[in-house]
């Protein structure tokens, strides 16, 4: 009869196995003959050095900063009714205020002359017709209006009349003219609280007044206190012809 290896492997164990039955499990197993049970060897664990412990990013708390402290205050005690220290407060200086620079005085306004806001009349001039034809005839017309409280005296009116106007004539019922050349001067000598006064001037145009300009009728009238107006009037004259621009 043979027997394979692993068969008698297997044989080889349950022998092992009855042997150790019988001898025993424990501490006589390892003892030898003649000798006392001896202590199962226990294998001592042997001490596995930690790892070095590793550095990682922990940020690490700031220095304290030497922050300024604001002074203590300082208590000043002073004796009150009760017989108790009351602390006091400190007493502070004010900063005086700045002296404020004082700011040079603007120039005093020296009086104005009067003007016509202030005159004690009005004016007014009108012309007929209200523009200027070469050759045909032409009036002018100022007048006057005391518009004051008080009877006017002495007023003077004057006026120098383009070229272009040929005088004829000037006239007033209330006042004296006097003419030269193309200066009409007028003289009132009294004017009532309400009353008016006129001048009439009549000429004609010159045949030969420039075509496209205008006359300028401008009269200056001053009264007995000095107070000053001026009034005026514009007469066209017709357009002029332009020139032919070439034939097409």
């Amino acid at each position: 009869m043979k027997i394979s290896a692993r068969m008698g492997a297997s044989i080889a164990f349950l022998l092992m196995m009855a042997m150790v039955a019988w001898l025993g499990v424990g501490e006589r197993a390892w003892a030898r003959p003649g000798q006392p049970a001896q202590t199962v060897p226990t294998p001592t664990p042997s001490r596995t050095p930690a790892p070095p412990p590793t550095a990682t990013d922990t940020p690490q708390p700031l220095p304290p900063t030497n922050t300024p402290q604001p002074p203590a205050p300082t208590h000043t005690r002073t004796r009150g009714s009760d017989n108790g220290d009351t602390p006091a407060p400190a007493a502070t200086e004010t900063p005086a205020p700045p002296t404020a620079t004082p700011l040079p005085e603007p120039p005093t306004p020296s009086p104005a002359a009067p003007t016509s806001a202030v005159a004690n009349f009005v004016a007014e001039v009108i012309a007929d017709p209200p523009w200027a034809i070469p050759g045909r005839p032409v009036i002018l017309t100022l007048t006057l209006r005391n518009v004051s409280d008080r009877d006017l005296a002495d007023l003077k009116a004057r006026a120098d009349l383009p070229s272009a106007i040929r005088i004829q004539e000037a006239t007033s019922q209330s006042g004296v003219v006097t003419a030269q050349g193309q200066v009409i001067s007028v003289n009132f000598p009294a004017l009532a609280v309400g009353a008016s006064a006129s001048v009439t001037v009549k000429g004609t145009i010159a045949p030969d007044a420039p075509a496209g300009r205008v006359l300028d009728v401008i009269w200056a009238i001053v009264d007995d206190q000095g107070a000053t107006q001026s009034v005026g009037i514009v007469l066209p004259l017709p357009p002029a012809e332009l020139p032919p621009t070439g034939q097409r």
